[in-house]
């Protein structure tokens, strides 16, 4: 009698099936009829999974953290504040004295704490053209919850890095 086992599968078949099971597995809606939602922003009828949770950032153009010697600010977000599904944020980069650091190696990873996961989609980095000004997209946050993005900032030839952290909560 032939036993089966996952390698009967190819590869990107796999990693699909492991997407969907983590996917269903972290859903926390019901699928009842009482969800009354809507796309426009409208009520879900499910309970928030931020509602009370105090550690995320508060979003607002301007939002900013040091971290060493770097100064990472919100230029802008859209949309804004960061919402289920795609993001873009651009970001200004600056030296503790305000002046722009262009020119860095910027990486960004996505980790929901609560749920020991990240998002599969990676982001692209992109400089503005604006002196120390850097375009993240797309940021997916393809599930309701808390997420930590760590920005880390490597100085070109590969020198000194620094990790800067924002958290968000997102709302179904």
């Amino acid at each position: 009698m032939r036993r089966l086992s996952p390698r009967w599968l190819p590869p990107a078949h796999l990693a699909g099936a492991a997407l969907l099971l983590l996917a269903a597995a972290c859903d926390t809606s019901s699928g009842d009829a009482s969800d009354s939602g809507d796309a426009t922003g409208g009520s879900t009828g499910m309970a928030s999974p931020c509602e009370g949770d105090m550690r995320g950032d508060d979003y607002a153009v301007g939002l900013a953290k040091t971290t060493g010697e770097r100064t990472v600010t919100f230029v802008d977000a859209s949309p804004a504040p960061p919402v289920k599904g795609d993001n873009t944020w651009t970001l200004r980069v600056t030296d503790t004295s305000g002046a722009p650091l262009p020119g860095l190696t910027m990486e960004v990873g996505t980790w929901m704490p609560d749920h020991g996961h990240g998002s599969p989609i990676v982001p692209t980095v992109t400089e503005d053209g604006e002196p120390g000004t850097y375009v993240i997209d797309p940021l997916n946050f393809f599930m309701a919850g808390l997420w930590e993005i760590t920005i880390t900032l490597s100085d070109p030839g590969g020198g000194a890095s620094t990790d800067t952290v924002f958290r968000f909560c997102i709302d179904p």
